[in-house]
């Protein structure tokens, strides 16, 4: 399996990740700090997207990210529930690691970024996912959280036959 993340210009997001994207600069306010845990509400992430949302937890001092909730259609498309494991731990272990490394980025830039990532496997063509990764911080500048927001242009469950038989 390889993985490709393109990076996305902000303003070019389609319709619910724009949408989620303008509740995250909502919350920042004219300051531009990050977004608290305490004051993001995953209910007002439009419910198309809402279950191929996941948030992660930036453990000090850690180069993995726990997983404090996984919507019910990773669960669907990975067939792994993940909440309470680490980033590492999805399945396949290559898109584990990519995500791992592409969360990073955003908590070292502390700053919204989006991705078109390509899924090419082994006699099938391209998946596409659309993903939105917003930090939020206890402080206002640390990043302690990634709200991660998905979108599958071609659904859900296209992408769901490229992990069908892998592991």
């Amino acid at each position: 399996m390889e993985l490709q993340f393109d990076p996305l210009e902000l303003a070019g997001l389609p319709g619910d990740l724009a949408a989620a994207l303008a509740y995250w600069q909502q919350l920042s306010g004219a300051k531009d700090k990050i977004p608290s845990w305490s004051d993001f509400e995953l209910q007002n992430i439009p419910p198309r997207v809402l279950v191929t949302t996941h948030v992660t937890d930036v453990v000090e001092k850690w180069e993995d990210y726990r997983i404090r909730f996984w919507g019910s259609g990773f669960v669907d498309i990975h067939n792994q529930e993940a909440t309470h494991q680490w980033v590492s731990e999805i399945d396949p272990p290559e898109l584990g690691a990519a995500v791992v490394e592409n969360i990073a980025a955003v908590v070292d830039a502390g700053e919204p970024r989006a991705y078109t990532i390509l899924l090419q496997t082994p006699g099938r063509p391209q998946k596409f996912q659309v993903v939105l990764r917003l930090p939020l911080s206890d402080d206002g500048q640390t990043v302690n959280h990634v709200v991660t927001v998905s979108e599958f242009p071609q659904g859900r469950y296209w992408s769901q036959d490229a992990f069908k038989d892998l592991g």
